[in-house]
């Protein structure tokens, strides 16, 4: 096998990569022999997984899985060596062509190479273009399991067919297998989509898909995520500002948008709009982002450089016109929210403000017991601006990176059109990673927008923007953040914190004594004083809505003025003075990021 690439972090990262390649090509065979006539899109691999977009007649549904694995198991068993050959471009296109492969053929024409590398096995029968690499043969593929079909369109265009995505995943050993697929019913037993709706936290309604609808129980994590966010940006010299979310394409023009993100704007007028002279010339667009109205406001007064950094702080609604096939729950939305901030710099004051940015990202993430990774995205084709200044922007970032002692990759080509950036890849509780927070270095906009601010000798120079959002969305945080405790919220976030639960109706009075003490001080607590049994009530307090504490009260406590405890993940803690309770709530409560 070749030499591990420096994207990958261990060789055995690189080695499960190269058998989920391996394994996407005799998925693609299987699917081949079961239904005549299939044509292939592509098939990568995945962290833990893979997948191929199959075009088939009929499409492939969740019950052809098992007889596709039964294929699969032939082709492995018969222990097919992999086999790499390069064909001119005729030679390509006529082996295609000839097999009835249009998404090869298209493959082919964008990839315009002298030179197309293929893989076969099978002695020859089944042969893919691929750059590989690939196992020896296929007996190293035993441990694999296909896992779900979904449908995505030919290179993401709705205009082209509609393919099924086949998903299966793929290990060295049985142990590794049967361990992923306990993750993966953790994970589906965690799933947010799933437990939003279980606890009463968001939904989505049909006539406005993808725009989630936060409840009452969703709204009070939502208001508190930006409570402690507020808290901790505005407590360091931040200026809470808010933008308008309509937006002329004047604006998206001057910025860039209008060429590089236009597609992905719900744009609001006449199409024939675009090119009317005038006043009246051009559309409106949903804002889709927060930076050109920024720099606006950066650019409404004369700046001193004994003003800067100055920072700005949005939290204002945004609306992107994301594919149907790409939303997912709340983890990708149409509308949303971010804790959106730019910070408007001198050159030399870079450094201090991306240690700054790291050190609240800490800061957030720790109090979750989340562990971050850093990405470090570069120039991607479509990006506009200097050249020099994104060698300038990335050596920037890349000095920081290098100076935080933390580790990071380097991510090249995925930066944002106007600037490169840093993502923070999260850990969850079951080693899932999800990229959320962002931290990208812009010399483009400040050009574009003409800012400056006045030097020491009243010269005008160009300020530095930094954009960044340390939840990323606060739909998106939310997702990640019902996964990774299974809806166990920590106590200063939950919705309910304290279930009080009566023995019976006969100490429902007390019940609503301990509720209104707890209320009091800021303590979000409910009485359940139906007529049900108290271990029906402890049950429902307890995996229902998975409260952080449950107070019983009965006779016994209504006498003595105490509560009885259960702690979630711990069971019964005995009795508690009513007070001495109150003041362990407040306690639990004080969390500050």
């Amino acid at each position: 096998m070749p030499e591990t690439p420096e994207n990958f972090d261990t060789p055995k990262e690189w080695r499960l990569h190269t058998m989920r390649h391996s394994c996407a090509h005799v998925m693609a065979q299987a699917v081949g022999d079961l239904f005549p006539g299939a044509m292939l899109g592509t098939g990568p691999a995945l962290k833990d997984s893979f997948y191929y977009d199959i075009l088939t007649t009929p499409s492939i549904t969740e019950a052809d899985l098992p007889r596709i694995e039964d294929r699969m198991r032939e082709i492995i068993s018969s222990g097919s060596a992999f086999v790499q050959n390069d064909l001119s471009r005729a030679e390509a296109e006529a082996l295609f062509r000839e097999k009835g492969q249009d998404f090869k053929m298209d493959l082919i024409e964008k990839i315009d190479e002298d030179t197309y590398s293929t893989y076969s096995h099978d002695e020859g029968g089944f042969v893919d273009l691929c750059r590989g690499p690939h196992v020896q043969d296929t007996k190293s593929l035993r441990f694999f399991k296909l896992m779900s079909v979904s449908s995505a369109y030919w290179q993401a265009d709705t205009s082209n067919p509609q393919l099924s995505r086949v998903y299966g995943t793929v290990w060295e050993t049985p142990k590794e297998l049967k361990l992923h697929l306990r993750r993966l019913e953790e994970a589906r037993k965690r799933d947010h989509r799933k437990l939003g709706k279980e606890m009463g936290l968001f939904t989505f309604f049909p006539f406005s898909p993808g725009s989630p609808v936060l409840l009452s129980r969703g709204m009070v994590i939502y208001r508190l995520l930006g409570e402690r966010i507020r808290e901790l940006v505005l407590g360091n010299g931040y200026q809470e500002v808010r933008g308008p979310i309509m937006c002329h394409q004047s604006l998206w023009e001057q910025s860039g948008h209008w060429e590089a993100y236009k597609e992905h704007m719900f744009l609001l007028g006449d199409e024939h709009d675009d090119g009317a002279e005038g006043p009246d010339r051009g559309r409106y667009s949903l804002k889709p982002m927060n930076c050109p109205v920024h720099m606006n406001i950066f650019g409404m007064e004369r700046r001193s450089y004994r003003e800067l950094p100055i920072r700005y702080h949005d939290e204002g609604p945004l609306h992107r016109n994301e594919l149907k096939g790409a939303l997912g729950g709340i983890t990708r939305t149409r509308s949303f929210c971010q804790d959106d901030t730019h910070h408007f710099v001198r050159e030399q004051q870079i450094g201090e403000e991306i240690q700054r940015i790291l050190s609240f990202v800490d800061r957030v993430y720790s109090t979750f017991g989340m562990k971050v990774t850093l990405e470090l995205s570069t120039r991607p084709e479509k990006a506009l601006g200097d050249i020099a200044l994104w060698d300038r922007a990335e050596a920037a970032l890349q000095e920081q990176l290098e100076a935080s002692d933390k580790p990071w990759k380097l991510n090249p080509g995925d930066g944002a059109f106007y600037g490169p950036k840093i993502d923070f890849h999260v850990e969850d509780a079951l080693g899932r990673t999800w990229q959320l927070a962002t931290c990208q270095l812009d010399f483009v906009l400040p050009e574009r927008f003409d800012l400056t601010y006045q030097d020491e000798e009243d010269k005008p120079c160009r300020p530095v923007v930094i954009h960044v959002a340390m939840y990323g969305s606060f739909e998106r945080f939310l997702a990640v953040l019902i996964e990774h405790t299974g809806g166990a919220f920590p106590f200063w976030l939950h919705p309910e914190q304290v279930a009080v639960v009566s023995v019976s109706q006969d100490w429902n009075d007390y019940g609503e004594e301990v509720v209104a003490a707890l209320r009091k001080v800021g303590i979000r607590a409910s009485l359940d004083g139906s007529s049900d049994k108290v271990n029906a009530k402890i049950a429902r307090a307890t995996k229902e809505l998975r409260a952080p504490a449950v107070a019983v009260v009965g006779g016994r406590e209504s006498e003595q003025r105490t509560i009885s405890l259960r702690l979630r993940g711990e069971g019964p803690k005995g009795a508690r003075p009513l007070d001495e309770f109150v003041a362990w709530c407040v306690e639990q409560n004080d969390v500050h990021y």
